[in-house]
């Protein structure tokens, strides 16, 4: 018997233009409710971009940041953050490293980046990222680090994912999420 759903959402809920058949889940939520079937969404992506998709919808659990944040709207199940000491290395290995790549930190209130990045990044990451926060430090950050999430050239792929398990790997996982972004999960 089926007890539970869980779905991810680029490419498999949504479509090319971020967007699903929101009748046709009314549908099929009602449905699964009758059943006794709890759908869970998973996903690499920010909770609050997430539930966004669901605001009708306050039974939904979600899997997100790549696994590091259970949650629903009323609950928190589990946080997996990086220790403080993980964090710190990190980022002085992205500033000192790679300082022409962009990133993010992303933490389980928001994501975080330094106020010295381009606009056009800020803008573009507003879309995946609904709670996020220019930084003047890293020291300003006051929450727990589920995820760094950087952007780099698609044709540099491969490089930079070897060279963040090379260097990192004492502290993180390593995946590409393509679209140029490497998410380091804990």
């Amino acid at each position: 018997m089926i007890k539970l759903i869980a779905v991810d959402m680029d490419g498999t809920l949504l479509n090319s233009q971020s967007k699903y058949n929101e009748v046709r889940f009314k549908e099929i939520h009602s449905k699964l409710d009758e059943k006794g079937i709890h759908f869970v969404v998973a996903s690499g992506n920010q909770y609050y971009q997430l539930k966004d998709f669901f605001t009708d919808y306050d039974d939904i659990d979600y899997v997100a940041e790549n696994g590091a944040l259970i949650r629903n709207p009323e609950k928190v199940y589990a946080v997996y953050s990086y220790p403080t000491e993980a964090v710190k290395s990190i980022e002085k290995f992205l500033l000192d490293q790679v300082p022409n790549l962009n990133f993010l930190v992303c933490g389980e209130q928001a994501a975080y980046g330094l106020d010295i990045l381009p606009e056009k990044y800020f803008k573009m990451s507003s879309h995946y990222y609904h709670h996020l926060e220019k930084i003047k430090s890293f020291s300003d950050i006051h929450d727990k680090i589920l995820k760094f999430a950087v952007q780099c050239p698609d044709e540099k792929n491969d490089y930079f994912v070897q060279l963040f398990k090379d260097n990192l790997s004492q502290y993180s996982g390593v995946t590409s999420s393509g679209h140029g972004d490497r998410h380091h999960p804990t």
